[in-house]
């Protein structure tokens, strides 16, 4: 049948089927990876494939930079996450990182048979959380006549007695 079309069942792949032909897995969208500053942890949040088959996502992170197109062979971690529902916002936290290291994360969506291409992303968890602050402060003058030493003390948390003498300068 030479010029004409034939409308394909894509079903049976996992792929969107537009005006009868079968396009594959559409990817992820929107693929961000956020610092929520707390330490050791890196949010991710993108927007689901709109192939209604697409029924995981996977997501796959790299220790470094993702401008060398890292090989997936080399993953650091991967993860296979349900989709909740087909294009809408998903999100997942990774709190399995160090600080000050950075990572790269791809994200495919998955149906049975097919991947979409990869989303990249990058992040760096840090800790910005300022310490608790310190307990049971107190200045101990000297009893000696005329010596004007003190003693300081405190508690740092969780529960570390610190102590230290400050002699006078002369």
């Amino acid at each position: 049948m030479d010029g004409e079309w034939q409308s394909q069942d894509c079903s049976l792949t996992g792929q969107t089927c537009v005006n009868g032909m079968c396009l594959g897995v559409q990817p992820v969208t929107e693929f961000e990876v956020t610092d929520p500053g707390v330490g050791n942890l890196l949010d991710l949040s993108w927007v689901n494939s709109e192939t209604a088959s697409a029924n995981f996502v996977r997501v796959i992170r790299f220790v470094g930079t993702c401008v060398d197109n890292p090989d997936p062979a080399q993953f650091d971690r991967k993860e296979d996450l349900s989709v909740v529902s087909a294009g809408q916002p998903q999100s997942w936290t990774d709190d399995q990182i160090e600080d000050n290291v950075e990572y790269c994360y791809a994200a495919f969506a998955k149906s049975v048979v097919n991947y979409s291409s990869a989303a990249f992303a990058t992040g760096t968890s840090t800790d910005v959380t300022p310490p608790q602050a310190i307990t049971d402060f107190t200045v101990t003058p000297s009893t000696t006549p005329g010596d004007l030493a003190m003693d300081l003390s405190w508690t740092n948390l969780p529960e570390t007695k610190c102590h230290t003498n400050r002699e006078p300068q002369p």
